[in-house]
């Protein structure tokens, strides 16, 4: 996994509606990047069906999330459309970006279920990925350690 500290690494992907999505046009913002297996995955839907439930969660924090796989963009149109998903789903259809932010099992050819925080400065706050593809942060953990992040992260500047 990438380190805490380090700057994102920028990067240009495509969305589900075939749109580029770069990274670095956000600076300013904080950024929540979630990296998952598989569009349509029992696990991936659950997780994000939970983060679409409980959506406010991240509007009140001004956080801007993104799900990311190596799934095309009209895979991820679907998934998006059929679960009504109000966050972007990028493309990364050759690894590259699961590669750089070390989100990737190697063996099985998928992004790994990953987490990192990016400051508005575009340096990592948070990077944790999970061993197993079948764990998954729940919203209440996963807001818990947003909340810590930013908060360090307001107290040093």
């Amino acid at each position: 996994m990438i380190s805490v500290g380090f700057s994102a690494p920028d990067f240009v992907l495509k969305d589900s509606e075939n749109k580029d999505f770069v990274l670095s046009a956000l600076r300013g913002k904080f950024v929540l990047l979630l990296f998952y297996p598989y569009d349509h995955g029992f696990f991936c839907t659950r997780q994000f069906c939970e983060y679409r439930d409980d959506w406010q969660e991240f509007k009140e924090r001004n956080i801007v999330v993104m799900g990311i796989n190596s799934g095309s963009p009209e895979s991820h149109k679907d998934f998006k459309d059929k679960y009504l998903l109000p966050f972007p789903l990028l493309s990364d259809s050759d690894s590259a970006v699961s590669k750089k932010y070390g989100a990737y099992y190697p063996l099985a050819g998928i992004s790994m279920r990953a987490y990192v925080l990016i400051s508005p400065e575009g340096k990592i706050l948070y990077a944790k990925s999970e061993l197993f593809p079948v764990l998954k942060k729940s919203l209440k953990d996963l807001i818990a350690i947003v909340d810590k992040c930013m908060l360090a992260f307001k107290n040093a500047a």
